[in-house]
């Protein structure tokens, strides 16, 4: 569908990936963007205004919301905006805010109230009030409990409300304790339970929605209590896990996925400048096991023909099915339903089953079977709609031995299906175990690439196939972006594209062609222009840095795999940058060793002088003392020299006097041996030397020479203070056998004989 020559884009604006709201929304809108031939973006968001404070695994989950700001880029001609979901956790206002920012956009909101905007929902009211008056009439309930949403969600105060009426028009009690409001989630445990605790005695509870109802069945199962037997419940929206719940639970069917499908249909009526009315869809009611049986049978009917009843039965089994894109095997599946119930209806018609009428309808149930009985159906009511279809099929047999054979088929049709039944759920373990190692090879094959540099994103998503997508494109920003919770978003005004996925092969895109407009990113010239598209829009972050966006094929896989597959891409972007800036700090590094190298020589002498007295630090001077001591034949002296009374001096006269002293000790020491040996500090206030030595007098002469040059200092020096120093000695020859270190060590003892002796008095007189 085109506007003027531009090819019509809607955007999607919708409440994480995974939920099933979202889903069904999508699957609507999809059905209805094949019909109209227009291109839709999902952009999954999160929920505004979620109190993530118990739950550190989300606290980054608010980068999701980054992606709304992309339904205001100009391709975009009309949004979605699933409200009732994004919105689930806020008031009024802050959605009047959020959706204040797409003003003049053609818009069209689901699951909302909000005036002066066009919206479409659910009839909450009709759904309500039949699973109640079920549980009031059919199972003589007196008193009804109520597990609620948040009340700024207009869902939850309308849910609420239709509670309170029906109790009101049966006079039925209501307290306040028999209402506890929560969340939408199915983590609400702590309301389930204050609900239980304030209201031992109640027959039934409404939930606000199946995750809730499910909730509650978690915290019945921790007291011993079981939902149909000791409690009725019933939830709202009929979702999958409603039906395959222990036990089933009973629902109000709220198809959400006709909310997309009319929904688009409107937003392309405003786009053409057409008129618009709110709409509100039906919802009906679904009973499984969570609801008590019938007490007492208050109106008996007689039981009509099967075949005329067929399509209700068909329609209560399989209602989940009824459009899309299983149609054509729907319409099968239905073909073979008529037609099993058909010959049922006919065999009963006879004195006694046949030989040939037994092979018609097992062959009959087989084919039924093959065409996805099992597959289809809501496991909930499928057995239970066959106990009906016998019922029909018996009343009309007065022959006992008839009715006999009758119970006798009907229950080798149960065995039947019990088998599909377990045929299929080792189907989905072989199925899982399949999944299981996809993953497996996608995580290792995301991540396996050695450089940071645009062939890794192409490696990226050339793995994507496993989820059904063939077509992708990884947008990264030109920096990334450190966005924190509740701050303002902005996308960049450009982005690179560095790679795109065509019919399932990766393409890296060479650096003259990445730069895209953001006004461009759903549809540019670098990927195929004229490309039509039913896209997902996920967020590239690791905690609170954004790298950018990938857009991809939106498949049923991903909406089974979106948390894990943002969160994978996610890791592979961030190692992507990490590797792109070490290989930059490498080359860096490289550039620097290229210097130091040139400039060795001068580096090696700066790092072996100490910094405070300019001669050789400890490294220095063990290198030049080792040095000496390897190319000697004869002896080697080692001095170590030790100053006195540092402390004292630093705290009686201050550390610049105390630094002086040092900077003395080292001039004194390095002209003593100037010639004829090294000298360094070798650490605080010690000092050593090496020097060649010929005399026999074990450096004594040499000590007096140090000891005789610090007199002279001190007796001409204007301080108040001597400044002096004790020294030992060792020597290493050949005949000694002392290594270096051996002969600094017992010079250092000899050092503090001396010590021993010294005066701690340092001032003059």
């Amino acid at each position: 569908m085109d506007k003027g020559n531009e090819r019509i884009t809607i955007g999607v604006l919708v409440g994480g990936i995974m939920d099933y709201f979202t889903i069904e929304i999508c699957r609507g809108v999809a059905q209805m963007a094949r019909t109209f031939d227009v291109d839709v973006v999902v952009l999954p968001g999160k929920y505004l205004n979620r109190d993530l404070s118990g739950n550190k695994e989300l606290t980054y989950e608010y980068q999701f919301n980054t992606l709304f700001q992309y339904a205001k880029i100009p391709q975009i001609q009309g949004i979605i905006v699933a409200e009732g979901s994004i919105g689930c956790f806020a008031n009024e206002e802050i959605m009047r805010e959020m959706l204040s920012q797409y003003e003049g956009i053609p818009s069209v909101l689901i699951a909302s109230r909000q005036e002066g905007y066009t919206t479409v929902n659910f009839d909450n009211r009709i759904g309500i009030r039949e699973g109640m008056r079920y549980l009031i009439e059919q199972v003589n309930c007196k008193k009804i409990g109520m597990l609620g949403g948040p009340l700024c969600n207009s869902d939850a105060r309308e849910r609420k409300e239709v509670y309170e009426q029906v109790l009101a028009e049966y006079g039925l009690p209501f307290e306040k304790k028999q209402y506890v409001g929560g969340s939408y989630e199915r983590g609400c445990y702590q309301e389930a339970g204050r609900l239980l605790d304030d209201n031992p005695d109640l027959d039934a509870i409404l939930c606000v929605n199946d995750d809730t109802a499910l909730g509650l069945y978690e915290e019945m199962k921790r007291r011993g209590l079981v939902p149909g037997r000791d409690i009725s419940v019933l939830g709202f929206d009929d979702t999958r896990l409603a039906a395959r719940a222990t036990p089933p639970l009973s629902s109000v069917k709220a198809d959400p996925m006709e909310l997309g499908n009319v929904a688009l249909k409107m937003l392309l009526n405003k786009i053409e400048g057409r008129s618009v009315c709110d709409m509100e869809l039906p919802t009906h009611f679904v009973r499984r096991g969570s609801i008590a049986k019938v007490k007492q049978k208050i109106v008996t009917e007689e039981a009509g023909k099967a075949s005329e009843l067929a399509d209700a039965y068909f329609g209560d089994i399989y209602y989940r099915y009824r459009d899309g894109e299983q149609a054509d095997v729907i319409y099968r599946l239905k073909d073979s339903f008529i037609r099993l119930v058909d010959l049922l209806e006919e065999a009963a018609e006879g004195e006694e089953l046949l030989s040939n009428q037994a092979f018609r309808i097992e062959m009959a149930v087989d084919e039924y079977i093959a065409s996805g009985a099992i597959t289809y159906a809501d496991m909930g009511v499928l057995i239970p709609n066959f106990q009906k279809i016998f019922h029909d099929v018996e009343s009309s047999v007065s022959n006992i031995e008839m009715r006999c054979e009758l119970k006798q088929l009907f229950a080798n049709i149960y065995c039947k299906m019990l088998q599909a039944m377990d045929n299929r759920w080792g189907e989905d373990m072989e199925y899982k175990i399949r999944e299981d190692h996809q993953t497996k090879l996608f995580v290792r094959e995301t991540l396996l690439f050695e450089k940071g540099n645009d062939l890794s994103y192409a490696m990226m998503i050339g793995r994507l196939q496993w989820l059904g997508v063939k077509n992708a494109m990884v947008y990264i920003f030109p920096e990334i972006i450190s966005h924190l919770a509740r701050e303002s978003f902005v996308i960049p005004d450009y982005l690179y594209l560095k790679a795109y996925l065509k019919d399932g092969v990766a393409i890296s895109i060479p650096k003259l062609r990445q730069k895209v407009s953001r006004n461009m990113l759903f549809r540019n010239n670098v990927v195929d222009p004229d490309r039509r598209f039913f896209e997902v829009m996920l967020p590239l972050y690791s905690n609170e840095n954004l790298y950018g966006v990938v857009l991809m094929d939106l498949t049923e896989k991903v909406f089974e795999n979106g948390e894990f597959l943002v969160n994978q891409l996610s890791s592979a972007a961030k190692m992507i940058d990490l590797l792109k800036t070490n290989e930059k700090v490498q080359q860096k590094l490289e550039e620097s060793l290229a210097v130091l190298k040139e400039n060795n020589i001068a580096l090696d002498n700066l790092s072996r002088i100490d910094a405070m007295t300019g001669i050789l630090n400890r490294r220095g001077f063990m290198d030049a003392a080792q040095k000496m001591i390897d190319r000697k034949d004869g002896t080697v002296y080692v001095i170590y020299v030790d100053m006195n009374n540092l402390k004292i001096i630093n705290d009686r006269y201050g550390h610049e006097e105390g630094d002086y002293s040092l900077k003395l000790i080292a001039d004194i020491l390095g002209k003593t041996v100037e010639g004829r040996g090294v000298a360094g500090r070798i650490g605080g206030d010690e000092f050593a030397c090496a020097l060649d030595y010929d005399k026999e007098d074990e450096g004594e002469a040499v000590l007096q020479e140090i000891y005789h040059q610090f007199y002279l200092h001190n007796q001409s020096s204007d301080k108040p203070y001597n400044v002096t120093v004790s020294a030992g000695t060792s020597k290493v020859d050949e005949e000694s056998g002392l290594t270096l270190q051996h002969a600094l060590t017992q010079a250092d003892e000899g050092l503090y004989h001396v010590k021993m002796l010294r005066s701690k008095d340092v001032a003059k007189e």
